[in-house]
């Protein structure tokens, strides 16, 4: 009987990391192989959660759809590439050494662009409308950029002192007024409002919720159409969801509508505190026609909080999407609350990103589309 040969060891296949920082990381081409690879992996585990957290509290986390991308295939950048939500490193060697010189404008500024083109894509004839207007008036924020997206990047990291402009927010409001005005506008607050008391708002019932109007918002015109905005919102959310739902909806959540003249005011809504608060009526009707199911996301976020053992649900299916790269570029893959909310609009009317609707969820996400069943029937 012939002696067999002892089984010889199989060498270890290196895998490549699929994150860095808490952003997804692809890494394809030379990249893989460069020698200053892993130097550069150490590099931005340290430098990234830096740069971000100058942006506000609330937007930090969202920032995490934003993949890293190692290609070796140029010189220069690194580049922000709108349509796959990606800032690309295309020169290992070039960035090891500007983060050697601990440039402060290097990251940040592309962490803005990808903010404005995944939060705010709709706005962005704004930018390059503001953009023409410094550059006729020869402002000094019209050289900040070639194009309107490095404008409002590079005037959003001054704007939090992370850019390469010796440049404060009072200089910048000297300077551009109205560029100043919309970057402030574009970000969220990092502390948001207390709900009003009973002598700083009106109390209304619109839909069967309860809706505090501050007192601030009232008598101007755009607040009227807002108040009305809602009414017929809430109306179209309780024809699409379960009876039930609206019930418990209508039991927990309060609606407020402000009005600010704060010049760092945001556009969005935010659920916090039993609230689904409005935080400005012109903003509100600014972005109904982007997003008019920006109520309904909302009141996912609430209805989640009600039902228990539901984030546990979510948080493993959105595990497994983030895992199946299903959400890179989109607000779903901010964490799991956000892909609830997010998914809850495809299921039930449409939503902006991909998947838009319940038919494109069930073929492209099984997992979520599971989830939305178990989850509001």
């Amino acid at each position: 009987m012939a002696k067999l040969d002892p089984p010889k060891a199989v060498p270890a296949v290196e895998q490549e990391p699929t994150e860095v920082a808490g952003f997804p990381l692809a890494i394809s081409g030379p990249a893989r192989v460069h020698p200053k690879k892993r130097e550069l992996l150490a590099a931005l585990s340290v430098v990234l959660p830096d740069v971000v957290k100058a942006f506000p509290t609330s937007a930090q986390r969202e920032l995490h759809f934003i993949t890293i991308k190692l290609t070796e295939r140029t010189s220069g950048g690194p580049f922000f590439h709108p349509t796959e939500k990606a800032i690309e490193i295309a020169d290992i060697e070039g960035t090891l050494a500007s983060l050697r010189e601990g440039r402060p404008g290097l990251f940040a500024p592309l962490f803005a662009a990808g903010w404005l083109m995944t939060k705010h894509p709709d706005r962005f004839h704004d930018v390059e409308r503001l953009f023409e207007e410094a550059k006729t008036k020869k402002l000094a924020t019209a050289t900040y950029g070639r194009s309107a997206l490095e404008y409002y990047a590079v005037f959003s990291a001054t704007w939090f002192g992370r850019s390469n402009v010796h440049a404060d927010r009072s200089t910048l409001r000297a300077e551009d007024p109205d560029g100043a005005a919309f970057v402030a506008r574009s970000w969220p607050r990092d502390e948001l409002p207390k709900r009003p008391t009973a002598d700083q708002a009106e109390t209304r019932t619109v839909q069967g919720f309860s809706l505090l109007v501050e007192k601030t918002a009232l008598g101007h015109a755009e607040t009227d159409k807002a108040l009305a905005a809602i009414d017929g919102r809430l109306a179209a959310i309780d024809g699409v969801l379960p009876a039930h739902a609206m019930k418990e909806l209508r039991a927990r959540a309060v609606i407020v509508l402000r009005w600010t003249d704060d010049p760092d005011a945001n556009m969005q809504l935010y659920s916090h505190e039993g609230m689904i608060d409005i935080l400005d009526a012109r903003a509100y009707l600014s972005s109904l026609v982007s997003n008019p199911w920006a109520l309904l996301h909302e009141c996912a976020h609430h209805y989640m909080g009600s039902v228990p053992d539901l984030g546990a649900k979510a948080e493993s299916a959105f595990l497994a999407a983030r895992a199946a790269h299903l959400y890179g570029g989109t607000y779903a893959a901010t964490n799991a609350t956000e892909y609830f909310a997010e998914l809850s609009e495809a299921y039930f009317a449409r939503n902006e990103h991909f998947p838009h609707t319940r038919s494109e969820l069930a073929d492209y996400d099984p997992s979520g589309y599971r989830l939305m069943v178990d989850a509001w029937r």
